[in-house]
């Protein structure tokens, strides 16, 4: 089930076991704006950027609601693009990005 991006900011802070004070502080914003990117919306790439850091969740979960909260982003990345794949092309795929990425591809 999808979420809006204004509640999926707060799961995030609330998995990292953040107060909204503690976040703002960290985020160098204020509270009032913590909350409104938690209520509403925000408008700034770059602080959803960092919050993404903070939370230690993926920039990508947190803007549009795919993959996993934790997940890697490059997995996630890799799903959609496995996905809209053909079967053939898959394995090749695979190929590249272990040998691009190395061993550590795999337990992402």
């Amino acid at each position: 089930m999808s979420t809006a991006i204004s509640e999926r900011c707060r799961i995030a802070r609330d998995a990292a076991k953040l107060t909204q004070k503690e976040a703002a502080k960290q985020l160098q914003i204020t509270e009032r704006t913590l909350r409104r990117y938690e209520q509403e919306y925000g408008d700034s790439l770059k602080t959803y950027q960092s919050m993404a850091k903070l939370y230690k969740c993926s920039l990508t979960w947190l803007l549009m609601d795919i993959g996993s909260m934790r997940e890697d982003a490059r997995a996630t990345a890799a799903s959609a693009l496995f996905s809209a794949l053909p079967e053939y092309l898959r394995e090749a795929a695979w190929r590249y990005l272990h040998h691009t990425f190395g061993k550590d591809w795999e337990d992402k």
